[in-house]
């Protein structure tokens, strides 16, 4: 469906969609007093982010998207390490902002 974040923002979807009324919904307040260091993690692994790459940038009417262009010359960026079960590679990025301060 449509929607933007001024009259149809994230904070009016509890009143239109059930499952959006949930206490788990993003974006979601971290307390930093109630996290816990976990001193078993390693850490994360940026795998060729210096390099040179190619993106094509796209307006999609919700946001800017930022899509790698794969080349057989350019090293495939991404992250491992920490707890991670393997490597990911990136393959776009997006952007949020809000109406104001307050969404988005």
């Amino acid at each position: 469906g449509s929607w933007n974040y001024d009259t149809l923002g994230t904070d009016t979807w509890p009143h239109h969609f059930d499952k959006c009324a949930g206490k788990s919904q993003s974006p979601i307040d971290v307390s930093s007093s109630m996290l816990e260091h976990d001193k078993n993690l390693k850490a994360f692994i940026f795998n060729n982010y210096n390099t040179t790459q190619q993106f094509n940038v796209t307006n999609n009417g919700h946001t800017v998207v930022v899509g790698r262009i794969p080349a057989s010359d350019m090293p495939t960026i991404g992250v491992e390490g920490s707890d991670l079960d393997r490597a990911y590679d990136l393959l776009q990025f997006h952007f949020h902002w809000g109406y104001n301060d307050f969404q988005g």
